[in-house]
């Protein structure tokens, strides 16, 4: 197939071919990888990729995209505390305006909402202030 131009649903084929062609190469080295937002014109595309070292205990049982993204797996876990957010947190799921959201991590360079939620209904991720998720998953 030869390819003329670049579009949105070229873009998404392309991002799922990256991320398991990419995934299985890393994983023999112990790495985990996410390929990510992409910018694109009708002749050229840029991704963004994230590789971080798998966390210790996790196996080879795959982590979620959004755990590896800036390696925010490892960070929540590291500095949560710091940031007035609890480690317990990270896989934890809450309710919050109708849809279910998981705790997937810590992004720190987002002093207002450091948390990373992931929606559980398609996978869309969000930053989040700690407040949110503390208001939640106190209450659970």
């Amino acid at each position: 197939m030869t390819v003329k131009t670049i579009d949105r649903e070229l873009v998404r084929q392309l991002r799922g071919d990256f991320q398991e062609v990419l995934s299985q190469m890393l994983a023999d080295h112990g790495l985990v990888v996410t390929v990510g937002a992409a910018r694109f014109t009708s002749t050229t595309v840029d991704f963004k990729l994230a590789v971080a070292v798998r966390p210790e205990g996790s196996g080879d049982a795959p982590m979620n995209a959004e755990e590896v993204k800036a390696a925010s797996y490892l960070r929540m876990r590291l500095t949560a505390e710091s940031y007035g957010a609890d480690p317990a947190w990270l896989g934890r799921t809450f309710t919050h305006q109708g849809n279910e959201f998981r705790v997937a991590g810590l992004t720190p360079r987002r002093h207002k909402k450091p948390l990373m939620l992931v929606r559980t209904s398609d996978g869309a991720v969000f930053a989040a202030p700690v407040a949110l998720a503390e208001r939640y998953l106190k209450e659970a």
